[in-house]
């Protein structure tokens, strides 16, 4: 109760601070500060969340973002740390939607993630970022040695999915030049809103989903009649399915079906409703 009651002291203070006491200040001037979370302590950055951000720009308030609050679409940066003990399967709990799980911890250390908006960040080719406003970026390290594989899980809130949850893919980002992306995808756990990867190495992960447009059944980025043959040719023929199977539901009653077909026929020669932009 007294760390709480200490927490809403400081993110007051912070707010006051922030909104009445820097109006002076540059607008890219560096300003940190620290919230206390359950078992923290001030002025330190072990089991803290080390915020910092730019003045006017970055706000910590009430909205729950981990075990902290934070306002979603204003912070810049948290880095969360969690200890990372010796010892085969060592499961790292860096908050309640990111869990990380060593195969084989040879020595202790300090597993350290940047949860960030990037701003300008460039999906994987294909794919946007989930969420895509503002994306989120998570950077990770560890000062632990280890070996073998890491199991990697985030916990993600469907509302921010376009498509089927059986879609969604959690990318690591590569080293190559110029960087790209690894889909390191192992189960999607759509009961629990819980993605799960595996790799071998750490540095930065984004969670993304297959780019695509309700209605474009064949997959030319275009909504035309083709679309229609297209889905005629696999209901009634056999033919090959949509990819993904979501694009062939235009009128968004979770299926695909000769309904679809029509509606694609009545928005192309008829002026009919265009496809939804929600299809699952």
């Amino acid at each position: 109760m007294k760390n709480k009651a200490m927490c809403h002291i400081a993110i007051f203070a912070i707010l006051l601070f922030s909104t009445g006491g820097l109006a002076d200040e540059k607008a890219d001037e560096g300003i940190n500060w620290q919230a206390i979370s359950s078992g923290g302590h001030m002025n330190t950055s072990i089991d803290t969340f080390l915020i910092s951000g730019t003045v006017g720009q970055t706000a910590i308030g009430t909205s729950l973002f981990a075990e902290n609050g934070l306002s979603h679409g204003f912070w810049q940066r948290v880095l969360i740390r969690g200890n990372t003990e010796p010892g085969p399967n060592v499961e790292v709990p860096i908050t309640d939607s990111l869990i990380i799980t060593f195969d084989s911890v040879i020595s202790p250390g300090i597993t350290s993630v940047i949860i960030s908006n990037p701003g300008e960040l460039t999906p994987p080719e294909g794919f946007k970022l989930v969420p895509s406003s503002p994306p989120i970026y998570y950077e990770i390290t560890t000062t632990a040695d280890f070996y073998g594989s890491i199991r990697i899980c985030f916990t993600y809130d469907e509302n921010d999915i376009q498509g089927n949850e059986s879609n969604l893919r959690l990318m690591h980002r590569n080293d190559e030049d110029p960087p790209g992306w690894n889909d390191i995808t192992d189960t999607v756990y759509i009961d629990e809103n819980r993605i799960c990867g595996i790799t071998d190495s750490f540095s930065g992960f984004s969670l993304a989903e297959k780019e695509y447009i309700c209605g474009d059944a064949n997959g030319d980025e275009d909504i035309n009649v083709g679309d229609a043959v297209f889905i005629i040719n696999h209901v009634f023929k056999g033919g090959p399915a949509s990819d993904p199977i979501e694009t062939c539901d235009a009128n968004c009653d979770s299926d695909c079906n000769v309904g679809d077909a029509v509606y694609l026929i009545n928005h192309v020669f008829k002026g009919g409703p265009a496809p939804c932009e929600s299809c699952k």
